[in-house]
């Protein structure tokens, strides 16, 4: 019986975007500096480097199949500071409203992914009512 390759192929596409965007963020702080938004105290590189390390470690966990739960969590911690410190707020301005909708949505979306991932390692042993209603299917 062949192994079905889906599960390759899902880390793949989810997880190498994250590591590219951590290098990314790592090698090229500068340009990528200028989108932290100015009200956030500190120096805006520290948020460039701090994310992109979070990316990079993220990712690299869910392409690795190492530490995957651990590593998606750092992604929905990310993201969701990604929301809440600049989709929404920038989403009050006129000019920036839209952009800031579609990457809301999209990070939205990219955190389901990682509850996904995160979730293939429940640790209940089959006892709670998730694994319970996937057993039954």
């Amino acid at each position: 019986m062949k192994k079905c390759p889906c599960g390759l192929v899902a880390r793949v596409l989810f997880g190498l975007p994250f590591v590219v965007f951590g290098l990314f963020h790592l090698l090229q702080p500068e340009g990528i500096a200028t989108m932290v938004p100015e009200w956030l105290p500190g120096r805006g590189n520290m948020y460039v480097y701090l994310s992109g390390l979070v990316m990079l470690l993220g990712g690299g966990s869910i392409l690795l199949s190492q530490y995957e739960k651990i590593g998606s969590n750092l992604l929905i911690g990310l993201l969701l500071l990604y929301i809440l410190l600049v989709h929404l707020p920038a989403m009050q301005i006129e000019a920036t409203r839209q952009m800031s909708m579609v990457s809301l949505l999209k990070d939205t979306a990219l955190i389901g992914g990682a509850f996904m991932f995160a979730r293939r390692h429940c640790k209940c042993g089959g006892d709670c009512a998730e694994c319970k209603s996937k057993s039954k299917k």
